[in-house]
């Protein structure tokens, strides 16, 4: 049994006293509960934090209440959890009816007012079961990408960000502070438990004659377990392409002697019908540049760091 996870409590406030005996009891167990005591549902720093800390857990308790089934709150979290395959179990306190889906994950009935006869070892066992097929789902597989690998990548991507705003007064710091949380809630909707796996390990080639100038870019998919190849030219690139398979190319666009070297690399690609997504990181991002590349085959053209990165994260693990 693996109980390293952490175990997710979704509750209405109104329910805090049996939140907490619950809490109690698994952590007797041997379990390690998440609970939001605090209950501060404010805005996106929340949904931040409670979508975290659920793609964490090996499995969500929804404690359902009438005033459970009516917080919108509760309600995002069973769902999210559902919906990136943590196993939901729901406990029923009062009488209340359930949503279809939560009736499906086979709830466990506390209503009855003989507190004796409340299926506490049901609870447990389920938990253990729980907590072994996760273990067995994540045998010899790749690992998911952890909290602090998300938190990283958000960091060094925020400082892309402001590197190429050309921010150079005194609360640069506090620049990167402010968009690497919203750095973190992207990611976090990219990273699903599926698409980690094939995240870390996957290779991109990224062509470019002055790659000091994307180091952050790069670091930022290294965080998450992306290996890099960098070439400096088109004769290079097509070397290094005729050696191994790669599940993305980036390239800047222009190479001296060459403005366009992005596209000619591009064109000797399909050329040899290389059919691996391809990238263009240059100088803009207008519509009419943007349409261009992908009339030539790219997937896109960006200078945004942010979306360089999501470019790159959907093509992995799309294709």
């Amino acid at each position: 049994m693996d109980t390293d996870k952490h175990v997710f409590i979704s509750y209405s406030r109104n329910d805090g006293d049996f939140a907490e005996i619950l809490t109690n009891r698994i952590t007797q167990a041997g379990f390690k509960p998440w609970v939001d005591t605090e209950k501060i549902n404010v805005g996106e720093d929340w949904r931040v934090d409670i979508d975290m800390a659920i793609k964490n857990a090996f499995a969500l308790i929804v404690i359902m209440t009438p005033e459970a089934k009516a917080s919108e709150y509760v309600t995002y979290e069973w769902s999210f959890a559902w919906g990136v395959g943590v196993k939901v179990i729901p406990v029923l306190l009062k009488q209340t009816p359930l949503h279809p889906r939560l009736v499906t994950q086979q709830y466990l009935d506390f209503t009855s007012p003989d507190r004796t006869l409340r299926p506490w070892s049901q609870l447990i066992d389920a938990l253990k079961s729980a907590a072994d097929t996760y273990s067995s789902s994540t045998n010899d597989v790749s690992p998911n990408i952890s909290t602090a690998q998300i938190m990283e990548a958000a960091r060094l991507i925020a400082a892309a960000l402001v590197k190429t705003q050309d921010q150079k007064t005194i609360d640069t710091q506090l620049a990167v502070n402010a968009k690497t949380r919203e750095s973190v809630e992207r990611i976090d909707q990219l990273v699903t438990s599926k698409a980690s796996k094939q995240i870390a390990g996957a290779s991109v080639l990224w062509v470019d004659d002055r790659p000091t100038n994307n180091t952050y870019e790069q670091r930022a998919l290294e965080a998450l377990g992306v290996h890099f190849t960098l070439s400096t030219s088109t004769e290079d690139a097509l070397k290094q392409l005729s050696e191994k398979k790669y599940d993305v190319i980036i390239s800047d666009m222009g190479r001296p002697p060459d403005p366009q070297a992005g596209y000619h690399l591009l064109e000797k690609i399909k050329e040899r019908q290389i059919n691996t997504p391809f990238i263009i990181y240059a100088g803009s991002r207008s519509p009419e540049h943007v349409a261009e590349a992908r009339k030539r085959g790219a997937l896109g053209t960006t200078n945004n760091p942010q979306e360089l990165f999501e470019m790159a994260v959907d093509a992995i693990t799309n294709g």
